[in-house]
């Protein structure tokens, strides 16, 4: 049906004209030019008894240029709008119904564009709304999951056997670009998810020691374990701090464990007795966190217990995939007095990390 030859300015009265088309889903009225004060009563409406279910695949929309058409009450038509889908999938809107999974956007029942737009500009101005929708919905929540982002799921085909009115002679827009148009608007969407859960390997025990009876006086007398991280996690990257380094409460007494920085210790003058008990232990990042880390071998972390507390060390990157892990290590160092004499000191130390999530 092709109405674009007619000149609507001075018409005063469009009751009912297009009353009782249930048939009718798309229509193009942008050559329409009404006064103020056209009668448009019921000019849409069909019979309750043909209205459209609300989960109809078919949805009525009318493209208009004319701000008084703009303003159409459609909802009391019995017209069933476009909207798009919200599916929450076993996330819920609600803090108190987790069954409350699904979300509709306000209905659309009317586009305004210029005449002149072509099906193409209709498109981008359809899309841009759609975008709009999907920033305004509430976003779920899903015990230990973050919301990610909406993903199109799923496309509301318009049917092949509505009827569609052009008025736009030159700017007529094809059954396909009227197909995916509706398309667009009635799109179904569900939540993507990301797992908040600190997926990461770590040992549980580090020795180290002193050893005094190297042969090579020159090599390093401090030996350690190495701590070994693996995030596990391929869309979310951890960062590692130190929660805190405390003396475990069944530690002897023997070995203290200093802050060079803050002590004043000549470690080569130092006594034989407190060269059996005093150290300093400092822990540096060795490999596979980001960037440049604030503490390397040279200027470590120095771990004395219940002055160390939330301090960040680096971030893991994601993993590659779930099979390959990212893997970051850390290590120590010490500082220790040369006058050693038979015998040994023991200490034991609780070293606590917080890991995060971050994007």
């Amino acid at each position: 049906l092709d109405l674009s030859n007619w000149n609507t300015s001075a018409v005063t009265d469009m009751q009912g004209m297009f009353c009782g088309t249930d048939k009718l889903n798309f229509i193009d009225l942008r050559s329409f030019q009404l006064q103020p004060s056209t009668n448009t009563n019921n000019m849409f409406s069909i019979s309750a008894s043909t209205q459209q279910p609300v989960n109809a695949e078919d949805k009525f929309l009318v493209l208009v240029s004319d701000d008084k058409l703009a303003g159409y009450n459609f909802e009391g038509s019995n017209r069933a709008g476009s909207k798009l889908t919200f599916n929450s999938g076993d996330g819920s809107f609600s803090d108190t119904n987790p069954n409350d999974n699904i979300r509709y956007s306000q209905e659309r029942f009317v586009i305004k564009a210029d005449k002149g737009a072509t099906g193409e500009d209709l498109i981008k101005i359809v899309e841009k709304l759609v975008s709009e929708d999907i920033e305004k919905m509430n976003k779920p929540t899903k015990s230990g999951y973050e919301f990610d982002k909406w993903v199109l799921k799923a496309k509301t085909k318009a049917p092949q056997t509505k009827t569609s009115v052009n008025t736009t002679q030159n700017n007529k827009l094809t059954p396909e670009q009227i197909t995916k148009i509706l398309e667009k608007l009635n799109g179904v969407y569900e939540a993507s998810w990301i797992s908040t859960a600190i997926n990461v390997t770590v040992p549980t025990t580090i020795p180290f020691q002193v050893v005094t009876n190297l042969m090579d006086k020159n090599e390093d007398q401090f030996i350690s374990g190495v701590l070994k991280f693996k995030n596990n996690n391929t869309v979310r990257k951890v960062k590692v701090s130190v929660g805190s380094f405390t003396k475990d409460a069944n530690s002897a007494d023997e070995l203290e464990l200093v802050d060079p920085t803050k002590t004043n210790i000549d470690w080569d003058t130092l006594s034989s007795e407190d060269t059996m008990r005093k150290m300093a232990l400092g822990m540096y990042v060795k490999s596979g966190f980001e960037g440049n880390p604030t503490y390397v071998k040279n200027s470590p972390l120095w771990l004395k217990p219940d002055e160390v507390n939330n301090i960040e060390l680096g971030i893991i990157p994601e993993a590659t995939d779930k099979d390959n892990p990212s893997e970051a290590k850390l290590s120590f160092t010490s500082e220790h007095g040369k006058n050693f004499i038979g015998g040994r000191a023991k200490g034991k130390f609780k070293l606590t990390f917080i890991f995060e999530n971050i994007k």
